[in-house]
């Protein structure tokens, strides 16, 4: 019997962003997500915010630590502390109350320098 060839688990569908040169949108965000060597409660929210956002990863995410929790049924602890690993592996952006949007993320991509998810990161990492 023959074997299977292997499928990629990330197939590049979308949008090609024309600085990085990869497709950058939602779905390939969550594909690589689910497939990163993170623990399964941080995937669980960064999936969970993936979902609001736009169709193109642009738009921001304004869900609270109390939105969190119920949507991933994760304590609050647990949240924070995965939502600051995402953050220090580069799979998400926040702008923070210095910049009066406290809960604001938006998906990054983990080896841009600086992650510029939206414009507004940008801005705010200068």
């Amino acid at each position: 019997m023959q074997a299977k060839p292997r499928v990629n688990p990330t197939p590049e569908v979308g949008n090609t962003d024309p600085v990085y040169g990869h497709v950058r949108d939602r779905l390939t965000w969550q594909k690589r997500l689910a497939w990163a060597s993170l623990p399964t409660g941080a995937r669980c929210i960064g999936l969970v915010l993936a979902l609001y956002t736009d169709d193109l990863a642009q738009a921001a995410i304004y869900l609270t630590l109390t939105d969190l929790t119920r949507l991933t049924g994760l304590s609050l602890a647990t949240v924070r502390r995965y939502l600051d690993m995402l953050e220090k592996e580069g799979w998400i952006a926040r702008l923070g109350r210095a910049h009066g949007h406290p809960t604001a993320r938006w998906l990054a991509w983990p080896g841009e320098l600086p992650i510029t998810a939206h414009p507004a990161v940008a801005e705010a990492t200068q």
